[in-house]
C-alpha cells in the first residue's frame, strides 16, 4: 500500500477516533461503520460534483488507512510478511462497490505468526459479510 500519501479530508475518516473505537468496542462494527460514513461522505461529494477520479483515490486511500490500522494491530511478532494491496486498489483506485484485492506475502519465519494471521483474515471475512 504504498505511493503518494493522500490526506483524507476532514469528515470523511476520524483516524483517531476509529482507532479508540478498536481498542474499546467491536472490531468489525468499527470497520462496518467506518466504511458506511465514508461512503456515505463519498456519494455526497460526487452530488456535490467532485470529479468521480477523485473520489475513487480517496476510496483508496481511506481501505489504506483502515487496513494499515487493522494490520499493525496483529501481534506478528519476529515475523517478515507484508501487505499489498493489488489490482485497482492496488493502483489507488477503488471504485464503489469494488472488491479489494490484497497479497500476503510470508517470509521464512512465519510459523509464529499463523494464529495472528488466521485472525486478521478472520477479521477482514466478518467485514465483508
Amino acid at each position: 500500500m504504498a505511493g503518494k500519501e493522500i490526506v483524507l479530508p476532514p469528515g470523511m475518516f476520524d483516524a483517531s477516533a476509529f482507532r479508540q473505537q478498536l481498542e474499546t468496542g467491536n472490531a468489525i462494527n468499527s470497520c462496518k461503520s467506518a466504511i458506511t460514513n465514508t461512503t456515505e461522505y463519498l456519494h455526497q461529494q460526487f452530488r456535490a460534483g467532485t470529479p468521480a477520479s477523485d473520489l475513487i483515490r480517496l476510496r483508496a486511500a481511506f481501505m489504506d488507512q483502515m487496513l494499515a490500522m487493522l494490520w499493525d494491530r496483529q501481534d506478528w511478532g519476529s515475523s517478515q510478511l507484508a501487505l499489498i494491496a493489488v489490482g485497482g486498489y492496488g493502483r489507488g483506485e477503488l471504485h464503489p462497490h469494488s472488491d479489494i484485492d490484497l497479497l500476503i506475502l510470508l517470509g521464512e519465519n512465519c510459523d509464529s505468526c499463523r494464529e495472528a494471521l488466521s485472525n486478521f483474515l478472520t477479521l477482514l471475512a466478518g467485514i465483508s459479510a
